[in-house]
């Protein structure tokens, strides 16, 4: 049934035109917020927020509804990714940087894509997919198996290869296509599940994953920040520098650079982060947060 009511909405996603979709986008976050704000969890997101940023209680809120907003349209941009099988777009974007991952692809040695919960964050692996790079994206696979198949389908009408980090022999495909120049998108803004590696982010003393390390280091590719954000009516993608691990101490030196980057773009683009995810919740409590 789940999976019958995503195909519902894609194709209505599809079908409808921007006035629509802006409509629903809002009204349904609008709803959401509004079950958020009644819920006994009604403190969640600005907690979140309030453990990163200085703002008063009602910006708080404001930013926790203009987040709400732009999930549910990088959502429902998702949806749209069928579009990419008939040639065409699901959203406007736009490349800055792109120079960076070029200049890093014509090495020949594989580019490991480094990204965060920012924007719609699906965006850059597609982009790349659509433009003739061989890429894979490395993910959790989530529980729900409907949920699962839509978002590695969806991938797919990008042409973008879905690959599962659950287990060792799962990288071994990764550890092969890197080292023949492929491309690999990596998001890396949450806990490090090996709790190897620890670093600041925000101020807070957190885990960091070192899949970036252990994949650069085992197979020489280079590093290439990327964010997705939300400008001037369209999804802006922004490449960094390439980096490569020879050029740091160790894995935790590596890492903390990259979370300094990302730390620095979500100060720059509040909104697009994905603060209703507790990136804190396993450290020390948080005396600026508000009590149920």
């Amino acid at each position: 049934m789940l999976t019958r009511l995503l195909d519902v909405l894609s194709y209505w996603a599809c079908k409808s035109s921007p006035r629509q979709r802006q409509i629903m986008i809002k009204g349904v976050a609008g709803f959401l917020f509004g079950l958020y704000k009644l819920s006994r969890h009604r403190h969640f997101i600005q907690n979140n927020i309030a453990q990163a940023l200085s703002l008063a209680p009602r910006e708080q809120s404001a930013l926790a509804r203009k987040h709400i907003e732009n999930l549910v349209d990088s959502i429902v941009t998702l949806l749209r990714f069928r579009l990419f099988a008939q040639g065409s777009q699901p959203a406007p974007t736009q490349l800055e940087g792109y120079e960076h991952f070029l200049s890093a692809y014509a090495q020949g040695k594989g580019v490991i894509l480094v990204s965060a919960h920012l924007g719609c964050w699906e965006l850059f692996p597609a982009v790349l997919g659509q433009a003739g790079f061989e890429i894979h994206a490395l993910v959790q696979r989530p529980s729900v198996s409907a949920f699962d198949q839509f978002f590695k389908q969806s991938r797919a009408y990008a042409k973008v290869k879905t690959d599962y980090n659950d287990t060792l022999s799962g990288l071994r495909p990764i550890l092969r296509a890197l080292k023949q120049g492929a491309v690999l998108g990596l998001l890396i803004d949450q806990h490090g599940e090996s709790k190897q590696i620890f670093g600041s982010f925000f101020g807070h003393y957190v885990s960091m994953p070192e899949g970036p390390y252990f994949l650069a280091q085992k197979t020489g590719a280079l590093i290439v920040p990327v964010f997705t954000y939300r400008q001037a009516g369209t999804h802006l993608i922004e490449f960094f520098p390439g980096l490569e691990v020879e050029q740091f101490e160790n894995a935790t030196a590596l890492l903390q650079t990259l979370y300094q980057t990302i730390e620095k773009t979500i100060h720059q683009h509040p909104s697009e982060w994905l603060w209703s995810y507790n990136r804190w919740d396993k450290y020390q409590p948080c005396p600026r947060c508000l009590q149920v």
